[in-house]
């Protein structure tokens, strides 16, 4: 199989980047809107920033981690860097995944249910324990996802658990 050197590679580790700011932007964004739910004046607002995060997933950070996923596996099948070569390949793959099932499983039901709550009780939703529960669950979530995003972050850079290079026997 042919693989992918020079500037292929480049173009590649470029669009690796886009998807990556597309699903931390994307993640940094609905942070920024939850800290503004509970600062709403009227149910319509919130109803509108929860509205606001649900795109901002579906286009931003599902999109983002679904491109870098796939351009990840572009890079295992076409390059020299394959899938299981080094340790902490392995450990990005087990992050990424991790934070792709929690989200799936837990951000949009925790909007829907708080969108839920606010057309059930209105205004009144801020002090309803349930909703405080979801919403303290969202910030959680979306915490974690950053933090393991930057630790990702952090071992792409420094690269920790890699083989150490051959001694090379040249006189």
């Amino acid at each position: 199989m042919k693989k992918i050197t020079g500037r292929g590679l480049k173009g590649l580790k470029a669009a690796h980047f886009l998807g990556i700011f597309a699903w931390m932007g994307g993640c940094i964004a609905a942070l920024i809107l939850l800290t503004q739910v509970s600062n709403m004046p009227d149910t319509v607002g919130m109803i509108y920033l929860l509205k606001a995060m649900e795109l901002i997933d579906w286009y931003a950070i599902c999109t983002g981690a679904i491109f870098t996923v796939l351009l990840g596996l572009f890079y295992g099948f076409f390059t020299n860097w394959r899938f299981f070569k080094f340790r902490w390949l392995v450990s990005k793959w087990i992050l990424s995944l991790t934070i792709i099932i929690t989200g799936s499983c837990f951000y949009l039901q925790n909007i829907e249910n708080m969108r839920e709550i606010l057309l059930l009780h209105g205004i009144a939703a801020i002090q309803n324990e349930l909703f405080q529960i979801y919403l303290h669950n969202q910030y959680c979530l979306i915490l974690c996802h950053l933090l393991l995003m930057v630790l990702i972050t952090i071992i792409s850079v420094f690269k920790p658990w890699s083989r150490p290079p051959k001694p090379s026997f040249k006189s």
